[in-house]
Parts: C-alpha cells; sequence; structure tokens
C-alpha cells in the first residue's frame, strides 16, 4: 500500500530547532503535531519533508484525500489485471482511432491486445514518447526520417521536457548529533526495521525543505554515504564524488546533506527517438542550465542553503559548509557567493532528481499533444496520464500532482464529476 507521512524519527538535532525560529531569514509554521507543512498556497520558508511510499505505518494515499477505488467502481467480472513478461511495441490503429497495443513477449512470441473503448497511456515522460513516435504520432520530419507512418503530425511530441536538477551542497558538523552510515547499519536498527519496518533504514533521510521565490533546498540528513552506490545513481566520477563528499571513507562522519535547486527552471529539452526499435533507449536531452535564468535561480537556492547556517543551532552544532575543489573551479574565488564558482561547481556536479515532465503537454491551444480532456490530438480513443502531460514545472517533487491529477483523470475519463 502507498503511504504518505513524515519521518519516522526527526534526528534529535532537527528537534532542537524551534518550529519558529529564523533560520537564515526564514520561519517554519507549526502543523500542530510538532512540525510543519506547506499546504494550498504558495509559501516560502521551511517545513518538515514528508514522503510517499510502502509500508505499514503512516497514512495512505487514500487517506490524504483520494477515494479507494474499489468505493467509485461498481463491482463486476471485469476486475484490473495486468501482463507481466513483455513489452507494448507500439499503439495499434484502425486509421487514427487507437484499437490496442501489440505486445512482444519475453519469449519473443507477439501478441495484440485489444481495447474495448480507449488506450490509456501512463509509460512516463520518456517512455511515452518513445510509444506514441513508434506509433507514428509525433513530428513528421522525425518520423520519416525512421520510415514510420505518420498517423498523426504533432510537432510538440518529445518536446518541453524539463526537470529539477539538484546541486549537493556538503555540510559538515561537529557535534555528534546527526545519522551516519555506521550507526543506520547498527544492529538496533537493523532489528527496527526488521521486525517492525520503523527507525532510519525505512526512511528516505528527507527531513527537512525551504524556499524562497523560485529557489529551494533539501535537507538530506546523512553526510557518510556509500561511494559506489551514489556514484552509480548520480553517474559521477571518482574525483568528482570525492571531492564533493570528502568523508566519503569514513561511516562515521557527522553531517548532512543540502540539495538545492531551481524550483521552476526555463530551460527546455527534448526527447527523441535513436532508432525505430522499443529497445532501443530514446535520446533525451535536458538542457540543464541552458537559460541564464536557471543558473542565477540556482545560485540562489545554493546560497539559501549556506545561509540557514547561520542560525544559532547550526553554529552551535558547528556546522561549516564544504567548498568542493574541482580543478575546473580554482581560478574562481572558492565561495560560494561568487556565482561564477557557483556555476563551475553546479554544472559539473548538477544532478537530475529524477522529475521529468512536460514532453507531451496539455493545453487547449492547437499545438498542444493532449487537451484538457487527455485526449491526444488528432487521433481517437488515445489519452496519456502521467507527467509528460505537466506544461510547466511543478515546485517540488511532483508526485502528489500526478496523484491528484489521476484522481481527476478517472472522473475525466469516467465522465463523472468530481465535487
Amino acid at each position: 500500500m502507498t503511504m504518505v507521512r513524515r519521518p519516522l524519527q526527526r534526528q534529535p538535532w532537527l528537534k532542537t530547532i524551534p518550529r519558529r525560529e529564523s533560520v537564515g531569514g526564514l520561519s517554519s509554521e507549526s502543523d500542530g503535531r510538532g512540525g510543519c507543512a506547506w499546504k494550498g498556497k504558495e509559501r516560502e520558508g521551511m517545513a518538515w519533508g514528508a514522503t510517499v511510499q510502502g509500508g505499514s505505518d503512516g497514512r495512505d494515499v487514500v487517506g490524504g484525500g483520494c477515494t479507494p477505488l474499489s468505493a467509485r467502481v461498481p463491482a463486476t467480472n471485469d476486475q484490473p489485471w495486468s501482463i507481466h513478461g513483455g513489452f507494448i511495441r507500439q499503439i495499434s490503429f484502425n486509421g487514427t482511432r487507437a484499437v490496442g497495443v501489440n505486445v512482444l513477449y519475453n519469449n519473443a512470441s507477439r501478441g495484440k491486445i485489444n481495447a474495448r473503448k480507449e488506450v490509456i497511456l501512463c509509460a512516463g515522460t520518456v517512455n511515452t514518447v518513445q510509444l506514441l513516435l513508434l506509433s507514428g504520432i509525433g513530428p513528421r520530419k522525425d518520423l520519416n526520417k525512421y520510415q514510420i507512418r505518420t498517423v498523426s503530425d504533432l510537432p510538440e511530441v518529445g518536446k518541453n521536457l524539463f526537470d529539477h536538477m539538484n546541486v549537493p551542497v556538503y555540510v559538515n558538523l561537529k557535534a555528534p548529533v546527526s545519522l551516519t552510515l555506521k550507526k543506520m547499519q547498527s544492529i538496533q536498527e537493523v532489528a527496527k526495521y526488521l521486525l517492525f519496518g520503523t527507525g532510519s533504514l525505512s526512511s528516505n533521510r528527507v527531513l527537512a525543505t525551504a524556499r524562497v521565490n523560485n529557489s529551494g533546498i533539501i535537507l538530506f540528513g546523512m553526510a557518510s554515504t556509500d561511494e559506489k552506490l551514489l556514484k552509480d545513481i548520480a553517474n559521477y566520477q571518482t574525483e568528482t564524488f570525492r571531492s564533493l563528499f570528502p568523508a566519503y571513507n569514513d561511516t562515521a562522519h557527522e553531517g548532512f546533506l543540502y540539495l538545492a535547486t531551481c524550483l521552476r527552471p526555463k530551460s527546455r529539452g527534448n526527447v527523441t527517438l535513436k532508432s525505430r526499435s522499443i529497445f532501443d533507449q530514446p535520446k533525451i536531452d535536458p538542457a540543464y542550465l541552458q537559460n541564464d535564468y536557471d543558473v542565477r535561480c540556482t545560485h540562489e537556492a545554493i546560497n539559501l542553503a549556506v545561509e540557514t547556517l547561520n542560525s544559532p543551532k547550526f553554529r552551535e552544532f558547528g556546522a561549516r559548509v564544504h567548498f568542493p575543489d574541482f580543478e575546473e573551479c580554482r581560478h574562481f574565488r572558492q565561495d560560494y557567493r561568487d556565482q561564477d564558482y557557483s556555476e563551475c561547481v553546479m554544472r559539473i556536479a548538477g544532478v537530475t532528481s529524477h522529475h521529468p515532465c512536460g514532453t507531451c503537454r496539455m493545453g487547449t491551444d492547437d499545438n498542444s499533444v493532449v487537451d484538457e480532456k487527455l485526449r491526444v490530438r488528432g487521433v481517437i480513443g488515445l489519452r496519456i496520464m502521467d507527467a509528460s502531460i505537466l506544461p510547466s514545472p511543478i515546485s517540488g517533487t511532483p508526485n502528489s500532482v500526478l496523484i491528484a491529477m489521476a484522481e481527476r483523470a478517472f472522473d475525466v475519463i469516467t465522465e463523472r464529476t468530481s465535487n
């Protein structure tokens, strides 16, 4: 079951920071449960982190406001089911009407699944584009390049790609107050997780967030980390990783990590085909920092992270920011207040938040890929419901927005009205 919850245990050093204490010019507002949260209106300030995850503790998405499917769909013999061990090769069309999907199974056999009413794509920002293009929906000139018959000439398919790019800002602590790999791998923590699904191993360590204007930071509550794991996830070279994380080989090192980001970047990338094969991953150009605004915005986010360390409690814990010593940046003053140095660091160390969106933009204009009812333009019986339809960036992680969109999509698709 999917859960929406706050961290199972806030680290003691965070608990000591008063809820309404000014931190770097920011203040946090109580949520009535010993923390703070942003809800509804756009806000500035600090807030405790919350996660959406599986588990036995916390509130599920239904408890968070969504109606369970079982309460909305009448009981019939046509219950949802899934197929494992295969790939959707393309959408099948009869003229311009989507009538099903063509499947390639793991045993190399091929098949077709027919749709009684509609086909709904939920393959994500990258793979939805790939399926559309392979099925003949997209820019005609790109389809002609791979001898794909055009079903609907939609020039914007694969365009408008945006993502949140994070820049790690490493903070050392003198006080032994943070979570370390050594503490996390203790017998007590392992037992908590195996027996009760609780403890530090059950958390993603996103403890708090803050924002000012369009610049945001995430407080990730660990400084020591597994070198191989993070290098693989972030695609860092060894020298880059070790310059960013000076305690990479010290499992007991005290500290934490800020991730600084521009919440609404203006740069736009694209997703295009590499070949006609569904097994060839498409080409992705995220175009990070292509727009100068994103450089300034990210620079402000980095400095927001540094400014929070001037609060009394952070000073008491001996918080000190680390400046990575990249060879390419040594001719700049090693200070995040220097925008040239910050830009140099962000271009080397910037990493995806895994929030790609926008490649099948929804809108009321003729250039949009889907209309306000999620229907793909130029064809019949095909809708999209995933992050690809978002027309512009979300100020933060998009998963909660997508949950709400899916809830609304149910009403739209079944022609019902949600109150």
